[in-house]
């Protein structure tokens, strides 16, 4: 596809997720029938919601607080990787931080959750990796180097799963997200691993370091 018409991508995934969010906001049955929870997945093997609660939000707020994220970093990697690398990206992220959330929370099977966090964190996390030196304005104010902020990130959600902070927020999915960020994009990218491998490192390590001491505890 030419990239004149990336951007108009990126508009009908943020259209397609305001409709599927109007939907479950609108409707609580459809809302419960598609979002992210242990009990449907385990014992249902009902699998479809590890991707369709990415298209669900708890409210407005959150819904145009991660589609101004993602089309802030998406544009940069969708012209970065290309179209079809990009949804792969995008929905691969998706399913990583669904499936980090339920490796880590398997316990609980009432733990529930919705929003597109875990593909738009992939995004960002991407966007790091093929620019870590670009600067990123933190608070829409302070300017900060991308990588800086990705391992400030990171340390962030490893708090927040460790649940340091009563912010009602699903610090896995958007970790899950993130690894998947890292590591795919380094995949799609011959050589990208070798040239940024210190980041790889300060990202990673931690965060997976965090996730075997809480599935041993």
């Amino acid at each position: 596809m030419n990239p004149e018409y990336y951007e108009y991508i990126l508009f009908a995934l943020i259209a397609v997720t305001g409709y599927v969010t109007h939907k479950g906001l609108s409707d609580p049955a459809f809302q419960y029938k598609y979002l992210f929870q242990i009990a449907p997945i385990r014992y249902n093997k009902d699998y479809k919601r590890l991707f369709t609660s990415g298209f669900l939000h708890g409210d407005w707020m959150h819904f145009g607080l991660n589609m101004y994220v993602l089309y802030s970093f998406g544009l940069f990697v969708l012209y970065s990787l290309g179209l079809t690398d990009f949804l792969l990206l995008y929905f691969v992220s998706m399913l990583g931080g669904s499936l980090y959330a339920y490796a880590l929370k398997s316990h609980n099977d009432n733990y529930a959750a919705v929003g597109a966090s875990g593909a738009v964190n992939g995004i960002i996390f991407a966007a790091i990796m093929l620019n870590p030196f670009s600067e990123l304005r933190l608070f829409f104010a302070i300017p900060i180097p991308a990588w800086i902020f990705g391992i400030a990130y990171t340390i962030y959600s490893v708090y927040g799963m460790k649940g340091s902070f009563n912010d009602n927020i699903g610090h896995e999915a958007h970790m899950g997200g993130g690894i998947v960020g890292v590591l795919l994009t380094c995949a799609l990218i011959p050589g990208l691993l070798l040239e940024r491998w210190w980041l790889v490192l300060a990202i990673l390590v931690p965060l997976l370091g965090f996730t075997y001491y809480l599935k041993q505890k």
